[in-house]
């Protein structure tokens, strides 16, 4: 591997790999600098060497420069010691030079070839790493970069075949955490809708219960009701019966009576006209018969007004404690009286009507 040696003879270098030593750049420093015709004598000989180990420092446009420059020492032409001493020193300065140079060279060779197998190793550590059982490894440095290189592309392809299949996923991951966002608000929603349909159906119920002991109330009023009315009925049909029974025994009296004028006034005519002794026997026997039959009516008179009596009484306790459940007994209460206060004689021949 070859080292550029300008490069490497530049102050930029670090000290440890390719700068000079402090010691002889103080040296050179401090030593005369020989004339430009003597660097122009000296350079032709260093010539034939090779140019890429030449100091750029003392290439023939430094030298020049050098030479031009007002600070650079005048020496004599004329004395020969003078330039013997010239020559030896840009020789001495020549050959330290080279040997510094010879040295910077075979470190940076030193260094360069340590950093060439540490880099083959980290390729064969990375390529180890990444297929350990690959034939390659035995190949050289550039055959494994290359195969390198080429399953690192395809590596890369996976990675993004990879990331587009994460993204794909990312934004589905996306869509479902959305759809399950909204499902979650349906839901509650939905929750909240039959929360509140269930507080409705549970005041539904309470209403319906309540309709229903209501109704069960209402229904045992009608059955009470119902049963108050048959015994009201029958007892109307049997306080009837009494009041039509009673009538009829008064038209019965009545009739009676009517009966009896008719024979009193028949018996006051035969008093006024007697009759014979056989009629008058006959008399005596009607007479008999006739205070009979009035004693019996009498007395049964009296007995039919007392329990009339009772009857009405009754009757009257009946309607009053039940005047305002079944007003209409009132109403029949009033025709039984108008029509008790109607009733009239009746002929014997006539029936009574039950």
């Amino acid at each position: 591997m070859s080292v550029d040696t300008h490069e490497s003879s530049q102050p930029s270098l670090p000290p440890s790999i390719g700068g000079y030593d402090a010691s002889f750049i103080h040296h050179y420093r401090t030593r005369d600098t020989p004339s430009p015709a003597s660097q122009t004598t000296i350079a032709g000989p260093s010539s034939s060497r090779d140019q890429s180990h030449t100091p750029r420092a003392y290439t023939p446009t430094a030298a020049s420069s050098l030479a031009s420059s007002p600070s650079r020492p005048k020496y004599a032409r004329s004395s020969s010691t003078g330039r013997s001493r010239a020559r030896s020193q840009r020789a001495e300065v020549l050959d330290l030079i080279m040997a510094e140079e010879d040295r910077l060279r075979s470190r940076l060779q030193d260094h360069n070839d340590a950093l060439i197998e540490r880099v083959e190793h980290e390729i064969r550590c990375v390529a180890f790493a990444l297929c350990p059982f690959s034939s390659c490894l035995a190949d050289s440095p550039c055959h494994i970069v290359t195969v390198l290189c080429r399953r690192a592309d395809l590596a890369e392809h996976r990675a993004q075949q990879a990331e587009l299949r994460a993204r794909d996923a990312q934004a589905k991951a996306q869509a479902h955490a959305t759809a399950r966002q909204q499902a979650d608000v349906e839901i509650t929603r939905l929750h909240e809708e039959m929360k509140r349909l269930r507080q409705q159906v549970e005041g539904a119920t309470r209403e319906l219960k309540r309709a229903e002991a209501e109704m069960d109330a209402l229904e045992k009023q009608r059955l009470e009701a119902e049963q108050s009315a048959v015994t009201a009925r029958e007892s109307a049909r049997q306080y009837r019966a009494s009041l039509e029974a009673q009538q009829a025994r008064e038209a019965g009296l009545l009739e009676g009576r009517r009966i009896g004028l008719e024979e009193g006034m028949r018996g006051f005519l035969l008093e006024r006209h007697p009759p014979s002794p056989r009629a008058n026997s006959e008399s005596l026997r009607t007479a008999y018969q006739r205070g009979r039959t009035r004693g019996y009516e009498e007395g049964r008179q009296d007995g039919m007004q007392t329990e009339r009596q009772h009857a009405l009484e009754s009757f009257e306790r009946f309607l009053a404690d039940h005047e305002e459940e079944f007003p209409e007994l009132s109403q029949d209460r009033r025709s039984l009286y108008s029509r008790s206060d109607s009733i009239r004689p009746r002929s014997i021949g006539t029936p009574i009507r039950q």
